[in-house]
C-alpha cells in the first residue's frame, strides 16, 4: 500500500533542520511528526486487529507446506483426539468442545485436501 503521507515524511527533516538553523523549533513540523506517529500506531493496530479477526476457515493451514510424514503424524494424533471427543453433539453443538470437534474434523480433512491439490507448472494450474 502506498503511503499517501510520503511527501510530508520527506519534507520533515528539512523543516526541522531549517528551524534548528534559525535557533528554534517549527511547531507545525512537530505537530506533523506527532500526527504521523499517531497515524502509524493506529495503522499498525488496525493491521493486527484485521489479522486477529480473520475467520478460522480463511487462515492458511500453516506457514509452510507440510511434509508427508508431518501430515501422517498430525492425522494420527487428530484421529485419536477426535475418537475421544466423539460427536459434536455429545458436548453440545454450541459449546467450546462441540465447536472444537467440528473444527478439528474439518482441519483433518484440510490436511489431506491441501496435499492433493495440483502443483502449479510455470504459474498455470
Amino acid at each position: 500500500m502506498e503511503d499517501k503521507y510520503q511527501f510530508l515524511r520527506q519534507s520533515l527533516p528539512e523543516l526541522v533542520s531549517e528551524a534548528a538553523r534559525e535557533g528554534g523549533i517549527n511547531p507545525r513540523a512537530q505537530l506533523i511528526i506527532a500526527l504521523l506517529e499517531e497515524r502509524d500506531q493506529l495503522a499498525a493496530a488496525a493491521r493486527v486487529a484485521e489479522r486477529q479477526n480473520k475467520a478460522f476457515k480463511d487462515l492458511p493451514l500453516c506457514g509452510s507446506a507440510l511434509s508427508t510424514e508431518e501430515r501422517a503424524r498430525l492425522d494420527e494424533n487428530l484421529k485419536s483426539l477426535l475418537r475421544f471427543l466423539g460427536a459434536p453433539g455429545d458436548w453440545g453443538y454450541d459449546t467450546q468442545l462441540g465447536r472444537l470437534t467440528i473444527l478439528l474434523d474439518g482441519l483433518r480433512r484440510d490436511i489431506w485436501t491441501s496435499a492433493v491439490q495440483p502443483e502449479t507448472v510455470e504459474g498455470v494450474r
